[in-house]
């Protein structure tokens, strides 16, 4: 999906998971990919999850469904015990996997388990060293935690190995927001905009770096424009600490409504990034 907007992927995603699942209604990875765009892009969260229970199987072997049922499903919706379960036994069927690892991170972290995250992404830093998400990961980790310097460079070496991706550079951008770098924030977040001009650049990320500028008013202009775009990482839009200065706006809260995300448990707890 880099680069393509998501009205321009998951469609076709839906059309050909439905199509499959015709076909063959024992397939976990059709299930896997409707229940996805389902929860993500659809916002039915219901149907979801039933495509995602069916994938897993009742032996709970499928390492694929595992994960996603955790990380984009159980998690966005704060079912968080749930979410960890499923992804520690995802890490004990492929414990090397970098996508399951790198998630069950960011299931950490969005439990409000920072000092544990970080623990965990120093581990995965040793699986290794050169993938962006795991320097990413630990990044955000440390900026919860206030450690903004350590945060910056993992975010720098994330942007190096990620290849400039639109999201990296904005948590980058964020982290020189809180740093009180405004101009080097600014000028990364003029950037984006004006790749935007030429190519799709997720309207989340440029919400992220206007938080991190204190920019509340701006952030949700961008969050209600990824809305409408039905951009996927609005799916943690409850549950990220990042996103918690907005949560007593109105706007937000309606913007939760829309995307079905408006009921259930969010953990407690204050953010620092």
């Amino acid at each position: 999906m880099k680069g393509l907007a998501p009205s321009a992927v998951l469609p076709r995603a839906r059309t050909a998971a439905l199509q499959a699942i015709a076909l063959d209604d024992h397939v976990p990875e059709a299930h896997v990919a409707l229940g996805f765009v389902r929860s993500n892009y659809d916002s039915q969260w219901k149907e979801a999850e039933r495509h995602y229970r069916q994938a897993i199987g009742e032996g709970g072997g499928n390492t694929e469904a595992l994960h996603w049922y955790a990380s984009d499903y159980l998690a966005p919706l704060g079912r968080m015990e749930e979410a960890m379960s499923a992804i520690q036994q995802a890490q004990i069927l492929d414990p090397l996997s970098h996508l399951v690892n790198a998630s069950l991170g960011f299931i950490l972290i969005m439990r409000r388990e920072f000092e544990q995250a970080v623990e965990h992404y120093l581990k995965c830093l040793e699986l290794d060293i050169n993938y962006y998400h795991f320097h990413t990961g630990l990044g955000r980790a440390y900026a919860q935690l206030g450690k903004l310097e350590r945060a910056l460079k993992h975010f720098q070496k994330g942007m190096m190995l990620s290849g400039n991706l639109p999201y990296v550079t904005a948590v980058l951008a964020h982290c020189l927001g809180l740093m009180g770098r405004r101009r080097e924030a600014a000028e990364l977040l003029a950037e984006l905009v004006e790749q935007g001009k030429r190519r799709y650049i997720p309207s989340a990320s440029v919400a992220f770096v206007h938080l991190g500028l204190n920019q509340l008013d701006q952030a949700l202009d961008w969050l209600e424009k990824a809305c409408e775009e039905r951009e996927c990482t609005l799916a943690y839009l409850k549950i990220y600490p990042t996103y918690e200065p907005l949560h007593s706006q109105p706007r937000f809260q309606a913007l939760l409504s829309k995307l079905g995300l408006d009921s259930g448990s969010r953990p407690a707890g204050s953010s620092k990034e």
